[in-house]
């Protein structure tokens, strides 16, 4: 959304004669984007027209996660590949299956995004952090004294067997499920240039068919298309193993990405040619393909009814006045359903819609609907980011450089650092200021 670009230290007033501090601004900014007043974001508003996306989803999910009574095999793991382009809900609609997953059949819902940025794109990271949350609900289901979860971790540990210490230096968290014990017999883990993919495959594969076979998963591998070429191939073991049960492997891509095309092709889903120029053939396990795309125009109107009317109150339709808005939101937002989101947002932070308490529903001013709100949701956003003091933009393009997730206490490591670096002279209680 930056029209110019702005180096992360422009425009930094002097430390030791301000009292501006960026966290307040930070914490402003994640906990409500548009400072006062009541948000105009409505969850159920967002899954406008993607019910039958979701229902692909469950369906999938309930057919991953069943055993068979007869002779308690599991289910044959499943691949669904979702793809739409950037701000369409694909990462909404997953997070919207949490609850679902969660509730049948013991499932455990893991997801991992992948970063765009070069510097977070070490090998394998984003497998590393999905892994993780999965020995995080295993640890957290052990200390609830839960006999079957004790069970589970003993098996996984059988499972690994050998490469247990591969496995724990590869995944971390996997020590919170080993005791004391078990870690001093372990022998030293390899060393990582001399491990190969091989093992790598072998440990993570253990891993999940352990798991899955106590309580199935459903994995969600977020932004493929920036993935690593080691992750390619890791992810690729998986999606080949015909021995797979319970596992519900969900990979989502963009379609407007030029890296996609590429990636796809080497994970087998989409015949081709892979970068290296050998031929790609589909997955072994069963997969469909779920593809999202922007909202029309009764969508459109939908999803803003939804935003600007209280459900639990019953309104005099006017289908008229909804309209024209509904018009100028589709016009500027393309249906995207992020911009249509943030849209929104920027018409009730202008006082273009204004919460009315006493009929409990937005109300808006069609002519400044028409005349103050900017072409469309890039250049409105990009004016508002350029509206905020130099140090939270600072920030901010801080915040993006350290990726999708982050400790808050990692991004004031960094602006410290930062500071001391460009005020050298200063003392350290002003820096900190």
């Amino acid at each position: 959304c930056f029209s110019e670009e702005v180096s992360a230290l422009d425009g930094f007033e002097s430390i030791s004669s301000s009292t501006v501090s960026t966290k307040p601004s930070l914490e402003v900014c994640m906990n409500n984007p548009v400072a006062g007043g009541t948000s105009i974001r409505r969850d159920d508003a967002l899954m406008v027209g993607r019910l039958e996306e979701q229902r692909l989803l469950r369906g999938a999910w309930e057919r991953t996660s069943r055993c068979s009574e007869q002779d308690q095999h599991g289910a044959p793991s499943e691949v669904v590949w979702l793809c739409g382009p950037s701000g369409v809900g694909k990462s909404y609609l997953l997070s919207s299956m949490r609850g679902f997953v969660c509730s049948q059949n013991n499932g455990i819902f893991v997801s991992s995004k992948f970063d765009q940025l070069s510097l977070r794109r070490e090998p394998y990271y984003a497998i590393v952090a999905a892994l993780s949350d999965v020995c995080e609900v295993l640890a957290c289901a052990a200390t609830d004294d839960d006999e079957s979860s004790s069970t589970l971790v003993k098996q996984l540990i059988e499972a690994l067997n050998e490469d247990l210490p591969l496995f724990c230096r590869f995944v971390p968290t996997m020590t919170h499920l080993v005791d004391s014990d078990c870690l001093d017999l372990m022998e030293e883990p390899p060393l990582a240039e001399s491990v190969s993919l091989g093992q790598l495959q072998r440990a993570c594969k253990s891993f999940l068919s352990c798991v899955s076979r106590h309580r199935p998963l459903f994995l969600v591998l977020d932004d493929v298309q920036w993935s690593d070429e080691d992750t390619v191939c890791l992810v690729r073991s998986f999606l080949e193993d015909p021995d797979s049960e319970n596992i519900c492997f969900v990979i989502a891509t963009r379609d407007n990405d030029p890296a996609t095309t590429s990636v796809v092709s080497s994970l087998g889903l989409t015949s081709g040619t892979t970068s290296s120029g050998e031929s790609s053939t589909e997955v072994c396990l069963p997969m469909s393909e779920v593809n999202l795309v922007n909202l029309n125009e009764i969508e459109v109107e939908r999803m803003v009814r939804g935003m600007v009317l209280d459900s639990d109150v019953k309104h005099e339709e006017n289908n008229g006045e909804l309209g024209t808005l509904a018009k100028v939101v589709l016009a500027k937002t393309q249906g995207s359903p992020l911009f249509v989101v943030q849209f929104m947002e920027i018409m009730r932070s202008e006082g273009i819609l204004i919460y009315s308490e006493e009929e409990r529903r937005w109300d808006w001013d069609d002519k400044a609907l028409r005349l103050d709100v900017s072409e469309d949701v890039c250049s409105s956003i990009d004016v508002r980011v350029k509206a905020l003091n130099a140090t939270t933009r600072s920030g901010l393009m801080v915040a993006a450089h350290l990726g999708f997730r982050f400790r808050m206490e990692v991004f004031e490591m960094v602006m410290l650092a930062l500071y001391r670096k460009t005020y050298s002279g200063s003392d350290e209680s002003s820096i900190r200021r």
